[in-house]
């Protein structure tokens, strides 16, 4: 669920002693907002494909699957139960302009999973975020276009103390190895 993988994130961060960055895509963005909310402290995120609405989310899944709307609406009412929180609670656009991390997002104009729409509203309720558009990577190819990794890394370099973890050779290393993906699935 969000609030334990927001709770996870957060954990993480207190763990490794508070992360100068974080790169999430997709429901890890939704959870680290979440965690940043909360509380966690970083100085900078990217996020890729980030939804923006748990409860739109659960309707375009009982959508795809083709689940009534008195289904899905239940369904979301047993997810705010057993969590004791309302889903709205969740949205991004609802918190994020109370959020002061300086934000880069990717998303891909033919994300099937999460809409481009997601990444635009999160875009405009986060102070200063900027949105980056991209075209034909998906949903996961995304993950390893070296369009997404360069200005990801030179953004997560930007203002970086000489003491942060990870330092920008290590990452830029890692977006070298990941631009020649293997096995990567459909977007």
């Amino acid at each position: 669920s969000l609030p334990e993988l927001a709770a996870t994130v957060e954990a993480v961060g207190r763990a490794t002693g508070g992360p100068y960055a974080v790169v999430a895509h997709s429901f890890g963005a939704a959870a680290t907002a979440v965690a940043l909310r909360d509380g966690m402290k970083v100085e900078r995120a990217v996020f890729i494909s980030p939804p923006a609405d748990p409860l739109a989310g659960i309707r375009d899944f009982a959508n795809t699957v083709g689940l009534a709307e008195d289904v899905w609406q239940r369904m979301a009412a047993r997810i705010e139960a057993r969590f004791d929180m309302r889903l709205a609670d969740l949205a991004l656009p609802g918190f994020a302009p109370r959020l002061d991390v300086p934000l880069r997002i990717f998303h891909d104009v033919g994300d099937r999973e999460v809409p481009l729409e997601a990444g635009e509203a999160v875009a405009r309720a986060w102070p200063g975020a900027k949105l980056t558009r991209t075209e034909g990577l998906g949903h996961f190819r995304i993950l390893y276009a070296p369009e997404v990794l360069g200005p990801a890394v030179d953004f997560l370099a930007e203002g970086r103390p000489g003491n942060a973890w990870p330092g920008p050779e290590l990452l830029a290393s890692v977006a070298q190895a990941r631009a020649t993906p293997r096995g990567v699935h459909g977007g």
